[in-house]
C-alpha cells in the first residue's frame, strides 16, 4: 500500500472517531469506521434513564493502527440544554434517579435519608478507563415551590450502586411539601435525575395543664398568678410561648377575654401575672391556657378553671392573714405598727434561685450588732396554712437594704426545700411548699430572738400562689 495513502486513511479515521467523542453523532462520511446501533432502553429501564434517545450510538475502530482518542473527549459532549433540566449536560452518561423519598409521601419527624441510584457511563465496556471515573453528587432540596434550593450538599459516589444524604431533622419545616434532585458531576458538567417529592407532617403540641390557682380557688391575692404544666411537643415546632386567657364567664367571647401577651414557654412550667388593672378584688374569673409554636401549630386550649380574687386590702397595704389568727412561732409582732408596704414578691424555686421581698422600707431601717453577732436589719416572714391554721415564722436575716434571701449557690437548696428548715421551729420546719399552695410572706426589725435595737416596726402580710 502506498505509505501516503495509508497514513492518510489512519488521520481520517482518528479525527472522525474524536469528532464522535465530542458529539455523540454518527459519522457520514465513508471510512474504515463501523457504526452499530443499539437497541434502546426497555420500559422498565425508561423510567430511570430520564431523557434518553430513542436509540444508542456506539462506535468501533478497524484501523489496523490502533490509534486513541484522548479519554476526555470519550465523555464530554457539547451542551445544548438548560443545565437544570433532568438529562446529562455535557456528559455521555446515563443520569441518576431518584429513590427515596419519593411520590409525595407523608415524612414523621426524624432526620430523612435520601437515595439516588448511581449515574453510569455510556458504553463503559467500550472505551478502556471511563469506568472507573468517578461522580460527585449534589443533593438539592427544595421548599414548596422555590426556585432556589434550600439544602445543597455533595456526597462521594456510593460503592452498592446508589448515593445516599441525610438531610438532618433541623433543616425541615413541618407539614411542608418538599422535591428534591440530585445532579452526578465531573469535569464541570453534570447528569440531573428527575425532581422526586415528599411532605413531612405536621408538628404537634398538647394543651398545657392548669396547676395555679387551684380550681373553684377563693380568696387569691392580686396581681393573680397563673401557672400551667407545658404540654408535649413533637417535629419541630419553633419556639413556644404560651396564651392565657382570662375572662369574666366560662364563654371566652372575644370581646370579654383580658389582655394578656403570650409569654416565652419554660423548660416544664410557664408562669405569668396577670396585671392588677385587668382584675377586681372580690370576683370570680375563668382561665384557660393554649401553646402556640412559633411555624403555626397550635395547641388544644387546657380544661378552664376559676377563681376568685381576695377582697381590697385596707389603704396602705393590709394583712392578707388577720395577724391575730396566727400562731407566731417567733416574736408575736400582731401589735408592731406597719410602716412598710410590700410592693413585689419574687419567688425562683431553683437551685441558688431565691425569695425577694421588695417593699417600702428596704434600706430605711437601721442595721444593728445583733445576737447573732451580725451586722443585721430585720427578718424575713413566712406563713404556711398547715392543718388549716397559719403559722408565721422568721426564716432568714436580712442586712440593712436587702430583699432577697435563699439564694447563695452551693449553700442552699432550692427554696422550696430550705424555706421550712430555716424557721427551725415545728412543725413549720418539716413543711415543704408545693406548686400552687397559699403562702404568705412579710418582714420586720429584728425579731427571731426577742425585740433588738431602738425600733419595732413591720410590713403587711402578702398571700402568694407558690410557682
Amino acid at each position: 500500500m502506498n505509505p501516503r495513502r495509508f497514513l492518510g486513511r489512519s488521520l481520517l479515521g482518528t479525527a472522525l472517531f474524536a469528532l464522535w467523542a465530542c458529539s455523540d453523532s454518527t459519522p457520514t462520511s465513508p471510512t474504515a469506521l463501523t457504526v452499530a446501533s443499539q437497541a434502546a432502553p426497555t420500559v422498565a429501564d425508561s423510567a430511570s434513564w430520564v431523557g434518553e434517545p430513542a436509540g444508542v450510538t456506539s462506535i468501533t475502530s478497524s484501523d489496523s493502527l490502533g490509534m486513541r482518542v484522548p479519554l476526555a473527549a470519550s465523555v464530554t459532549q457539547s451542551v445544548t440544554h438548560d443545565e437544570r433540566q433532568p438529562g446529562c449536560h455535557g456528559l455521555k452518561a446515563i443520569p441518576p434517579g431518584v429513590v427515596s423519598p419519593a411520590g409525595g409521601i407523608v415524612i414523621g419527624r426524624g432526620n430523612v435519608v435520601l437515595t439516588a441510584r448511581n449515574a453510569a457511563w455510556r458504553h463503559a465496556d467500550e472505551v478502556p478507563g471511563i469506568a472507573s471515573l468517578p461522580f460527585t453528587y449534589r443533593f438539592e432540596l427544595y421548599e414548596g415551590a422555590a426556585q432556589t434550593p434550600s439544602f445543597v450538599r455533595a456526597e462521594q459516589q456510593g460503592a452498592d450502586g446508589t448515593t445516599t444524604h441525610t438531610v438532618a431533622e433541623r433543616f425541615l419545616s413541618d407539614d411542608t411539601a418538599y422535591r428534591w434532585q440530585v445532579r452526578a458531576e465531573h469535569g464541570g458538567h453534570a447528569c440531573v435525575s428527575e425532581a422526586a417529592r415528599f411532605r413531612t407532617r405536621p408538628g404537634t403540641l398538647g394543651a398545657p395543664t392548669p396547676i395555679s390557682p387551684p380550681n373553684g380557688a377563693k380568696g387569691v391575692p392580686l396581681p393573680v398568678r397563673l401557672r400551667v404544666e407545658n404540654g408535649a411537643a413533637t417535629g419541630n415546632v419553633g419556639a413556644v410561648t404560651i396564651r392565657f386567657e382570662v375572662a369574666p364567664t366560662p364563654a371566652f367571647r372575644a370581646d370579654e377575654i383580658l389582655r394578656i401577651p403570650p409569654v416565652p414557654a419554660g423548660n416544664r412550667y410557664t408562669s405569668v401575672s396577670v396585671p392588677g388593672n385587668l382584675t377586681a378584688p372580690a370576683t370570680t374569673y375563668h382561665w384557660r391556657a393554649r401553646a402556640l409554636g412559633a411555624r403555626g401549630i397550635r395547641s388544644e386550649y387546657s380544661r378552664p378553671r376559676s377563681f376568685t380574687t381576695a377582697e381590697r386590702p385596707a389603704p396602705g397595704g393590709g394583712d392578707a392573714i388577720d395577724p391575730s389568727t396566727v400562731r407566731w412561732l417567733h416574736t408575736n409582732v400582731t401589735r408592731w405598727p406597719q410602716t412598710s408596704t410590700i410592693t413585689d414578691i419574687r419567688i425562683r424555686d431553683v437551685p441558688a434561685g431565691g425569695i425577694c421581698i421588695e417593699h417600702t422600707q428596704s434600706g430605711s431601717w437601721p442595721g444593728v450588732n445583733g445576737k447573732l453577732g451580725s451586722f443585721v436589719a430585720g427578718n424575713a416572714w413566712v406563713f404556711a396554712n398547715i392543718g388549716g391554721t397559719w403559722y408565721g415564722a422568721t426564716y432568714d436575716w436580712l442586712r440593712p437594704g436587702q430583699i432577697c434571701k435563699l439564694t447563695v449557690a452551693g449553700k442552699h437548696d432550692r427554696p422550696s426545700v430550705e424555706l421550712g428548715p430555716h424557721t427551725k421551729q415545728p412543725p413549720v420546719q418539716g413543711w415543704v411548699p408545693r406548686s400552687g399552695e397559699q403562702v404568705g410572706f412579710m418582714v420586720s426589725t429584728l425579731a427571731r430572738f426577742g425585740p433588738e435595737g431602738n425600733r419595732q416596726e413591720r410590713s403587711n402580710i402578702v398571700v402568694v400562689t407558690w410557682p
